[in-house]
């Protein structure tokens, strides 16, 4: 896998922004990264960067830089302030990547992560020419399988007792495929029932 440094495009949807995350954002990421009701879907403790998230953001710069990885902050149009965050992580040579996503649990149950998700499953498959994504998600979260599935995506298999965050739990994987016939010329994406 080459080493890339992906740049993060502002997505628009009819009720978000999904746009780089800056310093501007270090309280809204605070209340992110401190909302202990998403860390039992994670299955990990904080990471030192969740703990003091100042710590993204190294030297002077204004926005988070990672490889092989674009980060996006989820804000409301209406007022911009950063309520969670979407990736698309493990981007392997304009080929695949793995898709996650975090809201903070006062905005749950709004439609918010379908929202963000189908934007960004459009943008990886139409301007970034992915054919594969994937997801994992624990077999507990009940919201987030719902939003994968809503989303296109299809249980490809359960994982059980596997390593997942800081430990071993039953999990499902996720896909979804961008299909081009070469026939036709056609190109779908594979919906779930």
């Amino acid at each position: 896998m080459s080493l890339i440094k992906y740049e993060c495009p502002c997505l628009e949807t009819r009720r978000l922004n999904l746009r780089a995350i800056t310093v501007g954002d270090l309280d809204s990421l605070k209340l992110l990264y401190h909302d202990e009701m998403t860390y039992p879907y994670l299955k990990r403790k904080m990471m030192r960067e969740e703990k003091k998230p100042h710590l993204l953001f190294r030297g002077h710069k204004q926005s988070i830089e990672e490889i092989n990885k674009i980060r996006w902050g989820i804000s409301l149009k209406t007022d911009n302030v950063l309520i969670g965050e979407i990736s698309l992580y493990n981007i392997e040579e304009w080929n695949s990547g793995t898709v996650g996503y975090r809201l903070r649990h006062e905005f749950w149950n709004n439609g918010y992560v379908t929202e963000a998700l189908m934007e960004l499953v459009e943008y990886a498959f139409q301007t970034m020419g992915l054919v594969r994504l994937e997801a994992t998600v624990v077999v507990e979260n009940f919201a987030s399988i719902r939003v994968l599935e809503k989303c296109g995506f299809i249980k490809e298999k359960l994982m059980q007792n596997e390593k997942f965050g800081d430990t071993y739990c039953d999990y499902y994987l996720y896909t979804s495929y961008k299909l081009r016939s070469k026939s036709q010329n056609v190109e779908m994406i594979v919906q779930g029932p």
